[in-house]
């Protein structure tokens, strides 16, 4: 499942710091170039060269995206030139995305985006573009951040002159990701095509480079395979995805990704008719689970750990554990509510139905019809039609497969 959007700290392939990706004036903190504009402002240039040197500890270090932008925003309002505004407002993104503050990170992305355009700075355009489609998922708008990571697309196959290893390990990236903004947006066709895409980019490429992107690119094609019932494939990929991901990816990535291994072994589980192989996923769904929510609390990443905790449940329940599921199924809800995340909520309240059926709790006899919107069902048709209705305020149509799916099962 998507679980919550949640925060994520700029990546590499979002622009953040570490391996050089497409070359732009994003990408230092000063160029020659900078001192002919005449607004140009030393003072400026130092507290760039200063938010730069942190920016030189991320990715994945959230409180150095936090420090580079708080070098610049008390000179936000100052006068300078273009690219050195430019790359304020870049800094000034990358500090709002890794605090959570994902809609003031879009806004500081679009004023950067001008100036790149005005520059005619290919590079900048594609990195701020793939930072403000990342902001757009964080929030849930998936169609946003596919029109992002498109318009993305375009500017780094512009870049692309002589073949570059890193220009193409990027393009990877940017499609791999679009695989997935692509498939939570409903757009089921257009993900497989991007699918076909990434994997030609990918033979071009050895064997030990761009180890995240294809990694990222295996985990977004599971979510495919997952929704079309191939739960073997799903989870074969969702697994060979964790090595990179626990080496290079961010903890709060770990986590989901840990979650669409738990969700595709429990499918997995649920098809099998060998015990053995049933008792083998079973417990990679256990351990896994155990392991994710340890990361979700040293995190402080709240909706991963309800997100992980759903996909615990599930497993007690195939595991026919003893204990109460249905509390701490809706305790996932109230803490969706409390973080917000109407994706999360709608992904508990699926799960909350799934519980109630196994327990014989389908429908109420008779219906009602009156059932305040903020109370949490006791049946599961009325979970499963709730979670739909959450589900239509969002950008998300993947996500319905689901209850949709429950409720077609116990109506038709």
């Amino acid at each position: 499942m998507l679980g919550a959007a949640g925060a994520t700290a700029p990546s590499r392939a979002q622009g953040g710091g570490g391996a050089r990706v497409v070359a732009s004036a994003l990408d230092v903190p000063y160029e020659e170039a900078d001192s002919m504009d005449p607004d140009y402002s030393p003072e400026v240039r130092d507290a760039l060269e200063d938010a730069y040197h942190w920016l030189g500890r991320a990715p994945g270090d959230r409180e150095a995206y936090r420090e580079a932008a708080a070098r610049v925003e008390p000179l936000a309002e100052a006068r300078m030139g273009r690219a050195q505004r430019m790359r304020v407002h870049y800094l000034l993104a990358m500090g709002h995305a890794a605090a959570n503050r994902h809609l003031p990170a879009i806004a500081e992305v679009d004023k950067a985006l001008d100036i790149a355009l005005e520059l005619k700075d290919d590079g900048a355009c594609a990195k701020l573009l793939l930072l403000r489609g990342a902001a757009h998922r964080a929030e849930s708008y998936f169609a946003d951040a596919a029109q992002d990571y498109e318009d993305c697309l375009t500017f780094v196959r512009r870049l692309q002159r002589d073949g570059d290893t890193s220009e193409r390990v990027f393009e990877l990236g940017v499609v791999a990701h679009l695989v997935g903004y692509s498939f939570f947006n409903g757009k089921y066709e257009r993900a497989k095509e991007l699918v076909r895409v990434a994997r030609a980019l990918e033979a071009k490429l050895g064997q030990d480079e761009a180890r995240i992107e294809r990694a990222t690119l295996d985990w977004m094609e599971s979510h495919l395979h997952r929704w079309s019932g191939d739960a073997a494939r799903a989870l074969e990929l969702a697994e060979r995805a964790t090595g990179p991901y626990a080496e290079l990816g961010s903890v709060l990535s770990r986590v989901r990704l840990r979650s669409a291994v738990i969700e595709a072994a429990l499918d997995a589980a649920e098809r099998t008719e060998a015990n053995e192989e049933r008792t083998r996923l079973l417990r990679l769904a256990s351990e896994s689970a155990a392991a994710g929510l340890r990361e979700a609390r040293r995190a402080h990443d709240n909706s991963g750990w309800g997100l992980v905790r759903l996909g615990q449940l599930r497993a007690w329940r195939l595991r026919g554990l003893p204990g109460d599921r249905i509390g701490p199924l809706r305790a996932v809800v109230r803490l969706a509510r409390r973080e917000g995340d109407l994706a999360l909520e709608a992904q508990a309240m699926t799960a909350l139905g799934d519980e109630l059926a196994a327990q014989g709790r389908v429908a109420a006899d008779p219906p009602d019809p009156a059932a305040d919107p903020a109370s949490i069902p006791n049946y599961a048709l009325d979970c499963w039609r709730r979670a739909r209705a959450l589900l239509r305020n969002l950008d998300v149509p993947a996500l319905d497969v689901w209850p949709l799916r429950a409720i077609e099962r116990y109506t038709r």
